[in-house]
């Protein structure tokens, strides 16, 4: 009788567990849809998404093999309500044939300021013969910093050899293959993230191509600056700081969204997002929009080196104007960040 009451409470106890995982997970899934501004605790959920699914998966197995099946599919909900997220980061297709005729290639990257190597000109020329090589048709870089020793007029000359035409401005450079008929540069009101837009005709048909690099978490700057503190202060810190940029990312996210409704031509979003695919951020800039990695990636989607190499937070997207139909990131190692790359197809 003993047993059989401790049997009894311990599955309470279970249940109970993974009700709160359950609940858990279906605000990771309403977080992607509420704004930072309304407070730091949907920044906080939509971080934790891929925990509670994995949390999820490893109690599906669980209550499967005890056989409680109500629980089960309770559980199992609770998954299927977020596989958006799940295929937004693991693709299990077959890698795409990238000789496919296509329109354009588009890479991008996020640079980290060129600072993989001692000296900027030997990294800028690691990303041109990288970007040579996979026949980028269009380059987009974030965090782009010139130097002395190596101004932007020698790295335009360089990328030149492939890529005519260009344009560079803030931190922002986008090198080209076919004529750049307009820009516009922009450096987001209250910090120091920009993005550029620029126009140009692909046989013959107006495209926009927006580079973008949103706001950081700021926890880099958290684990370097406070380090010795204890641990209450670095995750008040943490905290304060994820709320505070969440915001930023937040609105420098519409201000993009209303760049790209004011227009019904081909249209792509490419850079650093910093954020992932369960955030608000995300949300705002993929409707309306397709994923290439999504419609065309394969394996798991990860863009960021630290962090175990967990993170996807760089993106190409594009309007329904476009078909993406290959989608990968670059095996070289150029930057904190990988390169990712996209070929499209305007439609018919």
């Amino acid at each position: 009788m003993r047993n059989q009451k401790q049997d009894s409470s311990y599955t309470l106890i279970t249940k109970g567990l993974t009700m709160l995982f359950v609940i858990g997970t279906v605000f990771s899934k309403i977080a992607c849809a509420s704004s930072p501004e309304n407070g730091g605790f949907w920044i906080i959920m939509s971080m934790l998404t891929p925990l509670f699914i994995g949390i999820d998966i490893v109690l599906l197995i669980v209550w499967m093999f005890l056989k409680h099946y109500r629980t089960s599919i309770v559980v199992t909900l609770a998954i299927v309500i977020n596989l958006p997220y799940v295929f937004s980061m693991i693709q299990l297709r077959p890698e795409a044939n990238t000789n496919k005729t296509s329109d354009f290639k588009i890479v991008t990257l996020n640079t980290f300021g060129f600072r993989k190597f001692p000296s900027t000109k030997f990294a800028v020329e690691d990303i041109f013969h990288a970007m040579a090589a996979h026949n980028a048709d269009i380059v987009c870089l974030q965090e782009y910093v010139e130097s002395k020793d190596y101004p932007s007029d020698q790295i335009a000359k360089l990328f030149a050899e492939k890529l005519p035409y260009s344009t560079i401005e803030g931190s922002q450079a986008i090198f080209s293959r076919f004529p750049i008929s307009s820009h516009r540069y922009r450096l987001f009101e209250g910090g120091n993230n920009d993005y550029m837009v620029i126009d140009l005709k692909i046989n013959g048909k107006p495209v926009r191509i927006i580079s973008v690099h949103l706001q950081s978490t700021g926890i880099s700057a958290i684990q370097s600056h406070f380090q010795g503190m204890s641990n209450e202060i670095k995750f008040n810190q943490l905290i304060s700081s994820l709320e505070a940029n969440g915001k930023y990312r937040a609105r420098q996210a519409r201000e993009i969204r209303q760049i790209v409704d004011s227009t019904s031509i081909p249209t792509v979003i490419a850079g650093d997002f910093n954020d992932l695919p369960s955030s608000y951020t995300y949300h705002i800039l993929k409707t309306k929009m397709k994923d290439g990695f999504k419609v065309a990636g394969h394996g798991f989607g990860s863009t960021f080196f630290p962090m175990h190499n967990l993170l996807r937070i760089d993106y190409i997207i594009s309007n329904h104007a476009l078909k993406c139909i290959s989608y990968s990131t670059l095996t070289e190692k150029l930057s904190d960040h990988k390169a990712v790359q996209a070929s499209f197809r305007l439609a018919e």
